[in-house]
């Protein structure tokens, strides 16, 4: 079994990342993630948030259990 992430698009046109698991040879998919880790309408939206997620890593980090 192997994954990577992919653009799924839904039935009212929004975009989202998924985590997407595939099987067999050739490998195909068989499963995805129930929550995308990135949404938008457009590409250039799921692009912006991917570049923000980027930029996070610089920043201090937050503990989770104060949450």
């Amino acid at each position: 079994m192997s994954w990577n992430h992919r653009v799924l698009v839904h039935h009212d046109g929004t975009l989202g990342i998924y985590e997407v698991y595939y099987e067999g040879e050739p490998p195909k998919p068989w499963a995805c993630t129930e929550v995308p880790a990135v949404v938008g309408d457009t590409p250039e939206e799921l692009l912006e948030v991917l570049t923000q997620m980027a930029e996070c890593v610089a920043k201090p980090f937050l503990d989770y259990e104060d949450f």
